[in-house]
């Protein structure tokens, strides 16, 4: 095997076991739980959010400014998800934290 060869599958070995980057979610009062959680197309609740099978591990799911008016239970670690981040206070026009 070349030097070059070795190099390549080292730097490749090394990424493999790098942690997957974690992931922003957005939710928005104006939003729809049937939409991909982007921030075009925003998550409806935030109890949506914390449940969906697409969040995991390290994800930060971004709560825009609003009324929610739901009842919301964060066991995502119960669930083997892991830890969760919820961030409010977002501006639903700009996503630009206010």
């Amino acid at each position: 095997m070349s030097r070059s060869s070795i190099g390549w599958s080292m730097a490749w070995a090394l990424l493999a076991a790098l942690p997957a980057m974690a992931a922003e979610y957005y939710v928005s009062p104006a939003g729809d739980n049937g939409n991909a959680g982007s921030p075009a197309a925003p998550w409806r609740t935030i109890q949506y959010a914390i449940t969906n099978a697409a969040v995991g591990p390290g994800d930060e799911i971004r709560v825009g400014e609003g009324l929610y008016v739901e009842s919301v239970t964060n066991n995502s670690a119960a669930s083997g998800k892991g830890r969760l981040t919820l961030k409010g206070g977002y501006d639903t026009n700009t996503w630009a934290w206010a």
